[in-house]
């Protein structure tokens, strides 16, 4: 029985302390969010949503949002050179 009691013990400690956080573990880096802009079809364009030129883009009817930067390259759009610029 003694031994029985020796190899559970053997083989559960050292899944024990693999699985223990360490102190000197740094947290993760969080996802950054998305970042939503705004694509125009006629010039194939994407902007800030606070960008001069998106109330044209409103006026003529051909805006489209996009999720994310990644999301306006990959429908071919090229950044807008006033308000992408900025930052």
């Amino acid at each position: 029985m003694t031994s029985i009691r020796a190899l559970a013990f053997g083989l559960l400690l050292p899944g024990f302390l693999m699985a223990a956080p360490r102190l000197d573990d740094k947290p993760k880096a969080s996802i950054p969010k998305a970042h939503p802009v705004v694509g125009c079809k006629d010039t194939k364009m994407y902007h800030e949503p606070d960008c001069k030129w998106v109330k044209e883009i409103e006026k003529a009817g051909t805006r489209v949002d996009f999720p994310s930067i990644s999301a306006a390259k990959k429908a071919h759009m090229k950044p807008c050179a006033d308000c992408m610029n900025k930052k």
